[in-house]
């Protein structure tokens, strides 16, 4: 999906506006774009992409119907935004933009068509719906509230969402959530260039925070996840207007989201960050900043606007919707396409030589010899509805130990899922004498692990257990173990204080009336 030296390559999106319902009062509309590949020899090379609506296209225009001598109406088309784009980082896949694109959005239309385009000679590469299975292909992003009669605290304060069609420049958004920090200790991320971002002044001491900047050799969110890692962080964060980081070593789970005062922040945790609430407060209300001047002067901070968009906070959503047509045939047409990160809600591990015993797993998760030892986890899913459709679901383990005379030894670790236990079991509550149900259990999958190098504290493995997900239940067990007489551990509940729990990524596509 490229875009190159003007009309040599330009590229269209339609997507289909069917996901939002009536009604709604459309508050921001992003389009996401993953940059693949740009070819350039200079690392400091800045390419503009342009991005255009086109109101007159047809309405049912489908994938592989255009070329350039078959082009669509572009009568009236008009410049939405342009955002900029640096050469790829060659350690990196891929690389997310975020384009506001809300002046386009016209409620009275079916669909809306974007087109890109570049008058840069370096071409670059998009991902199109093919690329990687369709897992990156550009999507909508529509951020809607309810209607509402009621007049704001302070309306001139209120920012504006762009409401004509002049285009706007933004500055480059790039989002960091699929670049893997795990190997920092770092499994979330979430991006925010407005409101959004984990606030944490409220939980500020000396003892919890540390700063760093280039003076301390860091310039990068990767330096600033390396630091934070050797800091035992549990979050911290990239603050991309001042090229600073922070590292805090604070309870994620305490933590919400600001609800006022905008700032660009690309934010890592080893706690899920997205679903966090947002704050009772702002940053910035009365015996709760940290820095006056800064709220006062640089923010301009209005309390009662704030007060008036918290309490309207409460009835505001966001949907994705992925593209109708573009290069390739579309996979989720009609659909809105979710993505869910679960950390496993309950672990244990039984052990036929301590048969008694309820305590096993929560360090060390363990696999050995057959039933010597069999793990469990259990991952709670009330968020998934018996008519999504399930399009991957993959489990993530760390192993942090095994032991082995032979680096060349493969240890094949079973994955079953336990239909019948109970939906509710804890940690705590299983032991080999009392064991969970496992009636009916079946194998989903299988995984090979390697002995684990000396100099690595622990190693990702993830294994495809799309097979195992039922929508219909909001609970799912799984079993792992091992024939091997080696014993393999994997982190768990209290490993290093929980920073690599088990955790499930579903992939889902949620259908929307046509």
């Amino acid at each position: 999906f490229s875009v190159e030296n003007g009309n040599d390559r330009i590229s269209f999106i339609r997507f289909s506006l069917s996901a939002i319902p009536e009604g709604k009062v459309i508050e921001s509309v992003t389009l996401h774009l993953y940059l693949i590949r740009s070819i350039s020899d200079d690392e400091e090379d800045i390419f503009e992409v342009a991005v255009y609506a086109l109101p007159e296209s047809s309405e049912d225009w489908s994938s592989n119907s255009i070329s350039y001598n078959e082009a669509l109406d572009s009568e009236g088309e008009f410049l939405v935004n342009s955002f900029e784009v640096t050469p790829l980082d060659r350690a990196v896949l891929n690389q997310m933009y975020m384009v506001d694109v809300t002046s386009a959005i016209d409620m009275s239309q079916t669909d809306i068509t974007f087109k890109l385009s570049t008058e840069s000679d370096v071409r670059l590469d998009f991902a199109g719906e093919q690329w990687n299975d369709g897992k990156l292909s550009p999507s909508l992003w529509v951020t809607m509230s309810e209607p509402t009669d009621a007049p704001t605290a302070n309306p001139s304060k209120k920012p504006s969402l762009n409401p004509t069609k002049e285009p706007t420049k933004s500055p480059t958004a790039i989002s960091y959530e699929n670049i893997d920090l795990a190997t920092y200790g770092f499994l979330y991320t979430i991006y925010t260039n407005s409101v959004g971002w984990v606030s944490w002044p409220q939980h500020y001491e000396e003892e919890n925070f540390e700063s760093f900047d280039e003076d301390d050799g860091i310039t990068s969110i990767g330096q600033c996840a390396s630091k934070c890692q050797e800091v035992n962080a549990n979050i911290g964060a990239w603050d991309v207007a001042d090229g600073a980081c922070w590292c805090s070593s604070m309870d994620v789970e305490l933590l919400c989201k600001e609800p006022c005062v905008e700032a660009e922040y690309a934010q890592f945790s080893t706690a899920p960050l997205a679903l966090l609430d947002y704050c009772e407060k702002s940053v910035c209300d009365a015996d709760w900043h940290h820095s006056p001047e800064y709220c006062l002067d640089k923010v301009d901070f209005d309390k009662d606007a704030c007060d008036s968009k918290i309490i309207s906070l409460a009835s505001t959503s966001s949907v994705s919707t992925s593209p109708t047509a573009s290069a390739t045939n579309p996979k989720h047409a009609g659909s809105v396409r979710l993505e869910m990160d679960i950390v496993a809600s309950a672990m244990a591990t039984t052990k036929l030589s301590s048969p008694d015993a309820k305590d096993e797993g929560l360090i060390n998760f363990s696999v050995e010899n057959g039933n010597e030892r069999l793990s469990f986890m259990r991952f709670y899913l009330p968020e998934i509805q018996e008519s999504d459709v399930v399009e991957s679901a993959t489990l993530h383990l760390y192993l942090t130990r095994s032991i082995s005379d032979d680096e060349e030894d493969a240890f094949e670790v079973s994955v079953h899922v336990l239909p019948q236990s109970p939906e509710k079991w804890s940690s705590g509550s299983v032991s080999y004498n009392e064991p969970l149900d496992s009636y009916g259990d079946f194998l989903v999958n299988s995984f090979e692990v390697v002995p684990l190098d000396n100099t690595i504290a622990k190693l990702l493995y993830t294994v495809n257990v799309t097979s195992a997900i039922d929508p219909s239940r909001k609970d799912i067990t799984f079993k792992i173990s091992t024939d091997s007489d080696v014993r393999l551990d994997f982190a768990g509940e209290k490993w290093n204080d929980g920073e690599a729990l088990p955790w499930l990524r579903v992939e889902l596509s949620r259908p929307t009336s046509p």
